[in-house]
């Protein structure tokens, strides 16, 4: 049956069913990331892993197979000159196992409760909270991740944002229920705008 010969009622439900699948095909791929692949640096480590993207003078990720492979030391901190792509990817964790790496298995079902080693992946703005102290009245910068700092005195200061850089993953050592909360990353420290620019 041809489209025109249709009735109206039919034809206003396809064409709502085809935008519709068109919004939701345009909605995930915008908001899908480059695949990870996360080598620990041991089977049983466990704490945060912290990825700082765009960072001047670092090197890029390694691309293979479509996945960026991040190369985690003992430390959990990485830093690297490819941009933060924000969104949703396939994350595969690895561990070694010898001479070669293992993957680990995202979850986990443990007579009927789903468990899970890999926790709270979030991303946050890096903090320049630690240098406005050393900084001389009347910088007026832009840093390497674009936050806007202005000094006007020692406690007037304008300091606004940049881009979102840093990735925080929490690795549990076992398994741990998806409502697990892990303890608080001491990296991560809430750089809210002392001054807003436009005020």
């Amino acid at each position: 049956m041809k489209f025109k010969n249709l009735k109206l009622i039919d034809r206003i439900i396809i064409v709502c069913f085809l935008t519709a699948a068109i919004f939701l095909l345009g909605f995930w791929w915008n908001t899908k990331r480059t695949n990870h692949d996360y080598y620990l640096p041991s089977e049983g480590f466990e704490g945060w892993v912290t990825v700082v993207h765009s960072k001047p003078d670092a090197k890029p990720l390694a691309l293979k197979d479509g996945a960026y492979q991040v190369q985690v030391p003992a430390s959990g901190y990485v830093e690297t000159a490819t941009p933060l792509e924000q969104g949703w990817s396939r994350n595969r964790f690895f561990a070694p196992s010898g001479s070669d790496f293992v993957q680990i298995p995202n979850k986990h079902d443990t007579g009927g409760e789903l468990m899970t080693r890999f926790h709270r992946h979030e991303f946050y703005h890096f903090s320049h909270q630690d240098i406005l102290e050393d900084l001389p009245v009347g910088t007026d910068t832009i840093l390497w991740d674009g936050t806007h700092i202005i000094k006007y005195a020692e406690d007037d200061i304008v300091y606004n944002q940049g881009v979102k850089t840093v990735e925080f993953i929490y690795i549990a050592r076992e398994p741990k229920p998806v409502t697990f909360n892990p303890p608080r990353n001491e990296n991560d420290v809430s750089d809210k705008p002392l001054r807003e620019a436009n005020q």
